[in-house]
């Protein structure tokens, strides 16, 4: 979706249970070449990767500067533009306020070089242009489907943002009154976004429909699905 607006102001995306970071690098590109061919706005995304675990931030940032530093052939492509973005590593839990998280690491993204900086510290509230969920609602416990659905609704920027949620593992044949469900990752289905995410004022976009890109393990089980927010009066 490269149609995702943001007034001029730069683009912000946000990735919950950020983990491996791999979502966080592949979006910073995705950014960089979303901005480059709209003329270079002198607006900077920021890509911020969110994760309760000291341990997976700490990762992310050493996997993003190794990712960025293996670009080298990539970005001698005269086809592909590259821009400027950074990506931010915040420490904290989704369901506490902006004031509760911590500014781990800042990576300034320019091509394939990164410097790595500190930035302030969140004082505010930050309303983001795209949120990218994969295995985070599957992460929680069911009966936290409900928080997550209301925490989404305060960060994503009504209207105009995209939540993409990659619905995994989806189990449609499980009778949830009669098998417990056990994980992370508990099963899901689509009415299971549906159920708590359309209450709030979330709508599909587009979707649901089989990523090209999913494993062949996880034939079947990978949903994609696209959605816009517009707050209930």
């Amino acid at each position: 979706h490269s149609d995702i607006q943001h007034g001029g102001e730069p683009l912000r995306a946000l990735v919950p249970g950020c983990g491996s970071a791999y979502d966080l690098h592949i979006i910073a590109k995705h950014f960089q070449i979303m901005e480059k061919n709209a003329g270079g706005r002198n607006s900077v995304p920021v890509v911020t990767g969110l994760d309760i675990s000291s341990h997976s931030i700490d990762q992310a940032r050493d996997r993003i500067i190794a990712l960025i530093k293996n670009e080298e052939n990539l970005i001698h492509d005269p086809v592909i533009p590259i821009g400027h973005s950074q990506i931010n590593l915040l420490l904290g839990d989704f369901f506490s306020q902006h004031n509760d998280w911590i500014h781990k690491y800042s990576i300034e993204y320019k091509g394939n070089s990164e410097e790595e900086g500190k930035d302030a510290l969140i004082t505010q509230d930050i309303r983001y242009d795209f949120i990218y969920d994969y295995t985070f609602f599957c992460a929680l416990p069911p009966n936290q489907r409900g928080q997550w659905a209301e925490r989404m609704s305060t960060l994503l920027k009504p209207m105009t943002g995209k939540l993409l949620t990659l619905i995994f593992p989806v189990l449609e044949k499980v009778d949830k009154d009669k098998v417990p469900l056990k994980g992370p990752p508990f099963p899901v289905t689509i009415k299971d976004y549906v159920q708590e995410l359309e209450p709030l004022g979330f709508q599909i976009i587009e979707g649901p429909y089989k990523s090209k890109f999913t494993i062949d393990s996880r034939a079947g089980q990978e949903f994609v699905c696209w959605w816009t927010y517009a707050p209930q009066k």
